[in-house]
């Protein structure tokens, strides 16, 4: 499951490991009832069949292109010989294209201006295609955030102050945007951290064994990235929490 977080440095894999296995990072816009389907894409100029599974083929050529259904591409070329008519004896003939096979035993790309053209011409799809897929996967992890949340309090091999630890590293590594921000990934992470403080009210309640100590969340505190504090069972500076 994958959740908007704090960029982290050169590594642009968003896999980083945390103390309860990856790390939830993303690039990814959100979720539930704000988010609306999205738009049909529009059809590029270039002659594209449905690809079993979700996306599109191209036929070239020389070459094979998929669009996958997050707008990525993979090319697969063809070698360079054709068939075409028969011979005298009924046999198909075959027809080889030297210059093509010795470009590609250089390591050269005899197709790459028809590829470039390709590229060129699907654009459009394949951006709407991406931002599709991006707000999808958003919109899964908000689903699948309490179904995490649950993996880590009722694990029964942890410690309960360490299963405390990673409720609230899941809601400090999420973006801290402005609340009236109006971009999707940036709404999403503050659903993320809502629910993550909804939850850790209605499972580990102030006055209860699970609550966090007033001790413990001024340590949390100390070490956190946010600017704003954490502060689940809202008591503000009455618990020692620095604000600032």
């Amino acid at each position: 499951m994958i959740l908007p977080a704090r960029p982290s440095g050169p590594n642009t894999t968003g896999d980083g490991a945390g103390p309860d296995g990856p790390s939830l990072r993303a690039q990814l816009s959100p979720p539930g009832p704000a988010l609306l389907p999205p738009a049909t894409p529009a059809a590029p100029k270039i002659a594209l069949s449905p690809r079993a599974g979700g996306g599109y083929v191209y036929r070239d050529r020389g070459f094979q292109a998929e669009i996958a259904e997050d707008g990525t591409v993979a090319f697969d070329d063809h070698l360079p010989v054709q068939l075409g008519g028969e011979s005298t004896g009924g046999l198909p003939v075959a027809t080889f294209d030297l210059t093509e096979a010795v470009m590609m035993i250089a390591g050269d790309d005899p197709y790459r201006a028809d590829k470039e053209r390709f590229l060129a011409a699907t654009v459009e799809l394949r951006q709407e295609l991406c931002e599709a897929a991006h707000q999808e996967n958003l919109r899964t992890a908000l689903y699948e955030l309490d179904r995490r949340l649950d993996s880590i309090w009722l694990d029964p091999r942890r410690a309960a102050s360490a299963r405390r630890q990673l409720l609230f590293q899941l809601w400090d590594e999420c973006l801290e945007p402005a609340p009236d921000t109006t971009d999707l990934t940036e709404r999403t992470a503050l659903q993320a951290r809502a629910t993550i403080l909804g939850y850790i009210e209605k499972n580990l309640p102030a006055g209860s064994p699970s609550a966090y100590p007033d001790q413990e969340l001024l340590a949390l505190n100390q070490r956190r990235r946010s600017r704003a504090p954490f502060d689940p069972y809202r008591r503000g500076r009455d618990a020692g929490v620095d604000c600032e």
